[in-house]
């Protein structure tokens, strides 16, 4: 109810699928791409992941 007029955007990093009932929330499902693009930590994005992150954003963005 708090955000129902708005457009709400969650970016999934989780290997766990998120899923809401509103439809005024959108889940960008960046999981599948991130593994592969992490530097050693096994935490942070490397260079080459920050633009991908970056492309899927605004990709989706756009599609919208």
């Amino acid at each position: 109810e708090l955000c129902s007029n708005h457009e709400i955007y969650i970016l999934n990093s989780n290997f766990k699928s998120l899923e809401f009932d509103d439809e005024n929330v959108n889940v960008i499902d960046f999981y599948a791409e991130m593994k592969a693009n992490l530097m050693i930590d096994g935490i942070h994005l490397t260079e080459d992941g920050n633009k991908l992150l970056s492309e899927i954003i605004s990709n989706y963005l756009k599609a919208e």
